[in-house]
Parts: C-alpha cells; structure tokens; sequence
C-alpha cells in the first residue's frame, strides 16, 4: 500500500512566495536539496502578540488628557508643553503594537527542505539542520492556526529552540513534518 503525496505548500497555506523571497530561497538551497513546505505568519494573530502594551498606552493616554484638561481649566500653560509627548506615546503605546507586528509578519518566513529548518526575519536567514532535530511540538492558536516549536541540539551541548510562530493549518504542516522530516523510527 502507498502513501499519497504530501500536499503542496499551496494546499497548506493558500499562500505562494513573493518572486523576490522565492528567488532568495532558491539561491541558498543546495542542489540536493528539495523544499517541502513554506509559510508566513498569519498577521492577524501575529499582530494581538502585541496586546500586552495596550492598557498601558490606554492609562498614559488617560492622564496625559486629564493634566492637559486640568492644565487648561487652571490657564497654567507652561503646563501644556510636555502634553503632546504624552498623548502621542500613549497613542503609540495603545495602537503600534499590534500595527508594527502587522508589518513585521509579513517579513517572516518559514522554509522546510528535506535537509534543514530555514526561518527568515527581515533580512537575517537563520538555518537549522534537520538531523539535530529533537522533539517537535504544536501549539493550537484557534482557527486552525498556530506554533510549531522545534528543539534542535547544538554542537555545544545546549538545546536550541525554534518557532514558527502563528502558522496557518498548523496540524497539516505538522502531520506533512511528521511524514517528511521526523519519519517514524522502525
């Protein structure tokens, strides 16, 4: 009995690479090598990571306009000065966050060759063979999304972690790296 093909790294992400990325990958892949999957962060999900700052922009943003309205009812304008710096902190504190993290998704990209785990951040290419390989886990996100964490041992004794983080249908990438790169053991 046979094993169907893995699916596409289209049926999984309903994404394809931008040329420009696609031609950057293909140029540091060794002629043996053969890409099984690519991905990028979902951005929506990518994006609440950065939820955290939210009610500390949200408080800033608070007292900054409750001295700015004291400030006026008094007519201390010296007081209004430093003003604009507040609220324009607390405003970043409150939406950049989760915007930033928009624009920084859509810079990330995870790669699987049969030789190696590749994820590329802005303009640093990080490569991990797939023989140090450890232990592979998932963690579900919701809507079908989430993290794959890989444990790669290190020439130096220690333990790397690496993680693709927020990864469309995450257990279909799973269960296509299980088949591929972590074949059962006889």
């Amino acid at each position: 009995m046979t094993t169907p093909p893995p699916p596409s790294p289209q049926a999984l992400t309903g994404q394809q690479l931008p040329p420009e990325l696609a031609a950057y990958l293909q140029d540091k892949l060794q002629p043996d090598e053969l890409l099984i999957w690519t991905g990028q962060p979902t951005p929506k999900l990518y994006g609440r990571r950065g939820w955290f700052f939210v009610p500390f922009g949200i408080i800033l943003l608070v007292v900054a306009t409750a001295v700015c309205l004291g400030a006026l009812n008094k007519g201390n304008a010296f007081l209004l000065c430093p003003i604009p710096v507040f609220l324009v902190a607390g405003g970043a504190m409150a939406l950049m966050p989760m915007v930033f993290r928009r624009i920084i998704a859509a810079k990330i990209f995870y790669a699987i060759t049969n030789h190696r785990i590749i994820v590329v951040k802005w303009s640093s290419f990080e490569s991990y063979s797939t023989e140090r390989l450890e232990t592979m886990f998932r963690i579900d996100r919701g809507y079908g999304a989430g993290d794959l964490q890989f444990s790669i041992k290190n020439p130096h004794t220690y333990i790397v972690l690496v993680e693709f983080l927020d990864v469309p249908n995450v257990r279909a990438v799973e269960e296509l790296l299980r088949a591929t790169v972590f074949p059962p053991k006889e």
